[in-house]
């Protein structure tokens, strides 16, 4: 199977460059799997799991949202995005420890503003969980 070169940056360092014959993420639209030559689009991707597959392997990620580049011309993709992390990254943090601690900040937050920030890094929590349940070996 032809390949694509593909490139992940985080606001903090570049998380991946590399190859990969699959990769499989959500957009707005739904689960979509983008290949080696695909048209030239942008997609705005909402957070989920991300599969990357190259030969018979395959990768895992939870993704906190962002955007996706693909240059038909280069077969290149690009993706920008707040936050990733490998399945094994996953599987060091104390995810139910975060996740009861967030939900005690909220029932204590009296800003609104603050709380609905704590809701939505609560729901990437959470996400990270279903993601690492999901694919963990």
């Amino acid at each position: 199977m032809e390949s694509f070169s593909l490139r992940i940056v985080t606001p903090k360092k570049e998380y991946f460059n590399g190859k990969g014959e699959i990769l499989i993420l959500t957009t707005k639209s739904g689960q979509r799997s983008f290949y080696a030559s695909e048209i030239s689009q942008i997609a705005l991707l909402v957070p989920g799991s991300m599969t990357l597959c190259s030969g018979s392997a395959k990768s895992f990620y939870a993704i906190d949202g962002g955007v996706l580049s693909i240059d038909h011309k280069t077969n290149s993709i690009l993706l920008l995005t707040p936050g990733i992390h490998s399945i094994e990254e996953l599987a060091a943090l104390s995810l139910p420890e975060k996740e009861k601690k967030l939900e005690e900040e909220i029932q204590e937050e009296k800003d609104d503003s603050r709380k609905k920030s704590l809701q939505e890094e609560l729901g990437l929590v959470r996400m990270q969980k279903d993601v690492l349940a999901r694919y963990r070996k």
